[in-house]
């Protein structure tokens, strides 16, 4: 006779933590639920999240506009041109970081994605015009900021969270 008859007809009908539809009693779902906090490092590692991702980009990129046009306003020429640099290697870095916030493995790839997203949303808006090369080479400072940040935030989820 079993110890306690309700949790025998007591079905799980639900998705557990991997996404495996269960149809378990509720001792079998625990178990289930104790191999499924494994589960995310087999199954959801090799996952690209490609929508976080070009959010990531495309926000990185209004944030560098945001930064370089009243740069641009505010102090001049010249300063309009260093912070297109300095913004085009930060802002997607920061992005890469949050970005891989969600993010269980790649974080260099998410970072470069992110990076390569903002520079793809500026060669969208810019398309037919000719390029300098202080463009150019801000396109590959984003691409560089998002790597780094794939980099940072890796290290950061090896290490763990920190001190509170």
């Amino acid at each position: 006779m079993e110890a306690n008859p309700v949790s025998r007809d007591l079905r799980w009908n639900s998705l557990c933590r991997c996404g495996i539809r269960l149809g378990l009693n509720a001792i079998q779902a625990q178990q289930s639920d104790a191999a499924c906090a494994r589960m995310p490092t087999q199954v959801n590692a090799k996952r690209i999240h490609w929508v976080r991702a070009s959010i990531g980009g495309f926000l990185a990129e209004l944030t560098v506009f945001a930064i370089v046009f009243p740069a641009r306003s505010l102090f001049g020429q010249r300063a309009f041109l260093a912070s297109i640099l300095v913004a085009s290697a930060l802002m997607p870095f920061v992005f890469a970081v949050w970005v891989c916030r969600r993010v269980e493995s790649r974080f260099v790839l998410h970072g470069a994605l992110v990076g390569v997203v903002a520079a793809l949303f500026y060669l969208g808006l810019a398309w037919g015009q000719p390029q300098p090369l202080l463009y150019r080479i801000a396109h590959g400072l984003k691409i560089l900021g998002g790597v780094a940040g794939g980099v940072v935030a890796s290290r950061r989820k090896i290490s763990g969270p920190g001190p509170v």
